[in-house]
């Protein structure tokens, strides 16, 4: 009689700790995050990536305990930076009510050079993506537009002379803290429609 084939069911392989373990920085989005990890390490992201998640598939979370082997650093502290790393339970435990969550209603956007400059980034380094309100398009400290999307090479130019546009930026962030992030994106989005219709309609 013929045995029967034996089935090993498949776990993801032991990981060790990295050589180069840079910090995250708070905000930054995941794959940011491992992109300037395998950068540290002489590594693939892509493969980086799946050595943690023990999966090909993006769609597969990254566990924060193996990422928290492969770096060194507390669960706790990868999940209060990298807010992709939290389940649904743990951000609500979360004291991140003026942080901006992972997801449609927020954008992804390279962090302001000045700052990461500041943090000992230097030219040479990954750029940091990082999530941000959808109306946080300024760098107060630096008084930089940082808002030209996921573009870590693109121009951050310097807002500090023009009075209008920090004006506006000072009352888009009082309307949000008046009404809420949600009704203020809303009016926004509906604002946006009005004037698209009205320019198509050549009605201006």
């Amino acid at each position: 009689m013929t045995a029967p084939p034996l089935f090993v069911s498949w776990k993801a392989p032991p990981l060790h700790r990295l050589p180069r373990r840079p910090a995250p920085v708070l905000d930054e989005t995941l794959d940011s995050y491992l992109t300037r990890l395998a950068s540290a390490n002489h590594l693939d992201p892509k493969a980086l990536r799946e050595r943690v998640s023990g999966s090909r598939h993006k769609s597969v979370a990254v566990p924060a305990d193996r990422l928290a082997r492969l770096t060194g650093y507390p669960q706790r502290s990868l999940r209060y930076a990298i807010l992709e790393l939290c389940t649904p339970d743990e951000l609500q435990s979360m004291n991140i009510s003026r942080r901006p969550l992972p997801g449609q209603a927020h954008r992804c956007r390279a962090g302001c050079r000045s700052c990461l400059a500041r943090l000992g980034f230097g030219s040479h380094d990954p750029g940091v993506v990082r999530w941000h309100h959808f109306e946080d398009v300024i760098c107060w400290r630096h008084r930089r537009w940082t808002a030209l999307s996921l573009d870590i090479e693109a121009p951050q130019p310097d807002v500090a002379q023009l009075s209008d546009v920090l004006r506006a930026g000072r009352l888009h962030r009082r309307l949000r803290w008046r009404h809420g992030h949600d009704a203020v994106l809303n009016a926004f989005r509906t604002a946006h429609y009005i004037w698209s219709q009205w320019t198509t309609a050549g009605w201006y």
